[in-house]
């Protein structure tokens, strides 16, 4: 099934503003909890969250796979800082895999012309 060009930038649109709201919820969140400020409250929030905080990371690659809000080397250090070495590479890899399967799988489903409302004509060609 092809979607329109117009129904295709809405989907973008509303995706992209429901990401850009729960991230800044989240950051408000953290902020006022003073992770932001404070390394040692950043490790020992994750370290409380042994199964929320690498799915709730796991999820913001695959946002910022499909929905490209934050730049992938901040995502990447975040992952390699906050659990490590090989947890973060796992973590990070697990959400790049799943953000391009999901970016390939609505690229195929949608065609065209919702690609081109990703990236230019010329990047595509």
């Amino acid at each position: 099934m092809q979607l329109s060009a117009e129904k295709s930038r809405k989907l973008i649109n509303v995706l992209t503003l429901i990401s850009f709201i729960v991230i800044i919820a989240l950051v408000i969140y953290w902020w006022k909890l003073g992770i932001f400020t404070n390394p040692n409250k950043m490790k020992a929030y994750l370290a409380d969250k042994k199964i929320v905080g690498p799915l709730l990371f796991v999820l913001i690659q695959i946002v910022q796979v499909v929905i490209p809000i934050i730049p992938g080397g901040v995502s990447l250090l975040a992952g390699v800082v906050f659990f490590g070495p090989i947890w973060g590479l796992v973590y990070n890899y697990v959400g790049i895999c799943l953000g391009s399967f999901i970016i390939f799988y609505l690229s195929r489903r949608y065609g065209k012309p919702f690609i081109l409302h990703l990236v230019s004509e010329e990047t595509l060609d």
